[in-house]
């Protein structure tokens, strides 16, 4: 999975390309814990073997831990990459 910078985000959805990453709900229960989730998702965003990553430039941008309205189940986690080059999960 990769996260891509709002520069090649944008230049994505200009062709037509979601870029939005979810996480979805039958993985979610991995990820118990409220804020306890950033800091586990923080631990798999390294740049390189060589070049670490900014821990600002992977955000959780909204959290669907409850689920939603429609569906109690629809857990979710959106993540945004603040960087300017893809970032590989």
């Amino acid at each position: 999975m990769t996260i891509l910078s709002s520069t090649e985000s944008a230049r994505r959805a200009d062709e037509g390309k979601d870029e939005v990453i979810f996480i979805a709900s039958p993985y979610l229960k991995y990820l118990a814990g409220g804020l306890k989730v950033a800091v586990f998702l923080s631990l798999f965003f390294i740049a390189s073997a060589t070049q670490a990553a900014n821990p600002l430039d992977v955000v959780i941008n909204e959290i669907a831990w409850m689920g939603t309205v429609n569906l109690a189940n629809d857990e979710w986690i959106e993540l945004y990459n603040n960087a300017e080059s893809p970032i590989s999960l």
